[in-house]
Parts: structure tokens; sequence; C-alpha cells
């Protein structure tokens, strides 16, 4: 901001701190059985005290929506396909992708196949995500910018997420898939593969030797209450 004109610092200034997340005091939130507590520590991390685990799941998707809500709506949209409807053309490869490999519909086969209690643990935190943009707490600035008014969170929008992520976990380029015998696929899907690292709404890849996967991590089958290794 050094050099833009000091009338217009301040007005960003102000319009950033304007959207900047309630922390303190009360909320509301109806779909609240009992009463939970945020407290957020000096780092700003967020934790959570709530009566049962239904309420605690709500609050968890009413925060997550308070600090990224912008964040998850380039999420959902990267993993259904839908990224050109909010930026235009440039993220059409990513939306191709996203569309051929059928996380939305991965996603909706998912919850046919979920017990009733993760079921209800998706319900739980949507209605978190929900219950914020319902009560049009203001938004994250990015929305402003890009003139978008979000739609209502959906189960499926964070199962087909997660199909992304698993993606995006599993598809190291020093590590390319390997099609069985007789399976046919468009070129420009392999190319998609293969380039997906470069996409900048899907991840970025390994670079100077450098992996992926924080969240990666293996479990023997001598650890395990099943006696299988779990992934």
């Amino acid at each position: 901001m050094a050099n833009l004109p000091h009338h217009q610092v301040t007005m960003l200034k102000s319009l950033f701190r304007r959207r900047l997340p309630q922390v303190d005091g009360r909320i509301y939130l109806h779909p609240l059985s009992q009463p939970a507590a945020v407290y957020r520590d000096a780092w700003g991390i967020p934790h959570i005290y709530a009566a049962n685990r239904r309420d605690l799941l709500i609050a968890q998707g009413f925060i997550h929506a308070q600090d990224r809500l912008w964040q998850m709506e380039l999420n959902r949209r990267a993993a259904k396909g839908e990224l050109c409807a909010l930026l235009g053309p440039i993220p059409l490869r990513t939306d191709r992708l996203a569309r051929t490999l059928g996380f939305g519909r991965l996603a909706a086969a998912s919850w046919d196949h979920l017990p009733q209690a993760a079921r209800d643990d998706l319900r739980a935190y949507t209605a978190g995500i929900n219950a914020f943009l319902e009560n049009r707490f203001p938004l994250p600035v990015e929305f402003s910018l890009a003139r978008h008014q979000p739609r209502p969170w959906d189960v499926l929008d964070s199962l087909a997420y997660g199909r992304l992520h698993m993606l995006s976990l599993r598809y190291p380029p020093e590590n390319p898939d390997t099609l069985p015998q007789g399976i046919e696929v468009n070129q420009w899907l392999l190319d998609g593969l293969a380039g997906v690292w470069t996409n900048p709404f899907l991840g970025k890849g390994a670079q100077d030797g450098a992996g992926r996967g924080s969240n990666g991590w293996v479990i023997g089958p001598e650890r395990s209450a099943s006696g299988q290794a779990i992934l």
C-alpha cells in the first residue's frame, strides 16, 4: 500500500477492519441446543467448549466460516468444477479436471454409504457454516472484490472437497498413476493430471526435492483395532 494515496490506504484499512470476525462478546446461533464457548489464544487459534458433540461441530463450522469462508468457497468450487463461474476462464483446466474425475458425483455416492453418525456430524458442521451466512455477518473482503454472494453450504460440499484433498495427497508428480491395461482416457486428462501441481487452484507441486502431504500418515496393522493397515 506504500504507493497508494493516503486516503486510499485509509479506506482499504477501514474496509479490511470491518470484515474481521467477531472474537469477543456473545453471538446467538439458533442451531445450538446449549451455550458453547470459544476461546482464542494468543495466536488466534480457537478453542471450542460445548456440552455435546453436535453443538461442538456446529461451533466448529461457524468458526471455520468466520476465519476461512473465502478459502472454503474456492475449495468447494475447485472440487465441483465451478471456479470459472466465479473467476472467469483462467481456471477452465481445473474445472474440466474436477468434473471429469467427478468429485461431486463421488461425494453423492459417499453420502449414500456413510453411517448415520457421520451424517449427523456433517449436518451439524454444515449448520454452523450456514448459521454464519444466515446471520449476515460481514463476509471476507474477497467476496466484495469478486462481487459474489456465497450460496448456503451443503454437506456434499465438504465431501467433494475431501475427495479433491485425497487426490492432492496421493498424486505427487514423481509417482504418476498407472492405468490398468484396457482403460482408456483422453490425453488432455493425462496432461491435466501431470500438470495438476502447477495449477494455482489445486495446489503447488513438489519443488527442489520437497514432497507433499503434511497430513499423510500410515498405521501398521499391528497397531489398529481392526488388524488392517490404515492409510
